[in-house]
């Protein structure tokens, strides 16, 4: 698991940003800079075996000729990128200067392989994406096109090799705390979360931990193979987490392969008692 740590750090630092990602470089951050060129698309987006669909929002500002798309692709067994190559392009025609603009494109296989150069470390994309490792991914930068003729970075986003329950969830948080009352009713947090469950292996994903995050992180494991037995582990995290509510044996995590809902329960010991923790995913439409 320890090869995928800067994969991991990488996309968890992108999902700081939200459920959405506006990465703007420094040419449009700078004092002296003029607005424009500012895009909303997702930060990470999962590789299932089917073509991907990417919405994108340029926003209202300097008018934008057309967003021009670049692709890199990234090994994560020895962290080579390749050189960025041209996509694709899609006509904005000035339409951001009186209002935002939605705009989508689809994306194939074969077109994120097509002229991705050999890795600088040898390694080739294969052309059959079933022979394509989990946890590798394409970078894609969508770039705008001023009517100044600039072209600007907007948002990047990031296509995952992905396994068979990595995605983009929302996570129905309760969080149980000794300081606040007895069990059950001692509930210190609620909350409902945007996570994206990101593939490190055909089992493993991992996203952020609990409520905290990105560097705290939960490593959640699902065996098909075995019922859906589910194991976790916690990186960047002092305390010994359990899966279990230990107040409440029924309560057994598990997975519903129909549905793709995951239910998480778990806790740890510390001082004053146990922080239990009630956590189920949702897959988003």
């Amino acid at each position: 698991m320890k090869t995928y740590k800067l994969f991991i750090y990488l996309l968890l630092g992108a999902m700081t940003f939200g459920a959405s990602s506006c990465i703007e470089p420094d040419d449009l951050i700078t004092a002296n800079a003029t607005a424009g060129g500012k895009i909303e698309a997702p930060s990470v987006v999962p590789w299932k075996g089917v073509p991907v669909t990417i919405n994108f929002k340029v926003y209202k500002g300097t008018p934008v000729q057309k967003v021009n798309v670049y692709k890199s692709f990234t090994h994560n067994a020895d962290t080579a990128t390749s050189d960025e190559v041209f996509l694709t392009s899609i006509d904005i025609n000035e339409e951001n200067a009186q209002d935002f603009v939605e705009k989508s494109f689809t994306v194939t296989w074969e077109q994120l392989v097509e002229n991705i150069p050999t890795l600088p470390k040898g390694y080739v994309v294969p052309t059959d994406p079933d022979n394509a490792e989990i946890g590798d991914y394409f970078t894609l930068s969508l770039k705008a096109l001023r009517n100044d003729g600039r072209e600007v970075i907007g948002a990047q986003t990031l296509i995952s090799i992905a396994n068979f329950f990595a995605g983009d969830y929302t996570a129905h948080l309760i969080y149980r705390h000794p300081a606040y009352g007895t069990y059950p009713d001692n509930i210190y947090v609620e909350e409902d979360n945007d996570k994206t469950l990101l593939a490190v292996n055909s089992k493993t994903c991992v996203t952020s931990f609990a409520t905290w995050g990105p560097a705290e992180k939960i490593y959640i494991t699902i065996d098909p193979d075995n019922n859906y037995a589910i194991s976790i582990s916690v990186e960047n995290w002092s305390y010994d987490v359990q899966l279990g509510d230990p107040y409440d044996p029924t309560k057994v995590s598990n997975y519903d392969p129909e549905t793709g809902k995951l239910e998480l329960y778990y806790s740890y010991m510390g001082s004053g008692g146990y922080r239990v923790f009630w956590e189920t995913f949702t897959l988003k439409e």
